[in-house]
């Protein structure tokens, strides 16, 4: 398993996440929220994400 911490690419698979919740953003959606977290940890398999942190700033 390999970790990043900013350097995002829309490659990322964002899929899977959010299951169960009648509203959740999509997978473009929730690339935008972490690209634009003040920081932003990424777990990959490959190029699939199967884990995120995200931190928000004021």
């Amino acid at each position: 398993m390999d970790y990043i911490d900013r350097n995002l690419n829309q490659e990322l698979t964002l899929e899977g996440f959010f299951v169960g919740w009648p509203k959740h953003p999509s997978p473009l959606t929730h690339y935008e929220i972490l690209k634009n977290s003040f920081s932003v940890w990424i777990a990959l398999d490959g190029e699939r994400c199967v884990g995120f942190i995200n931190a928000l700033s004021d």
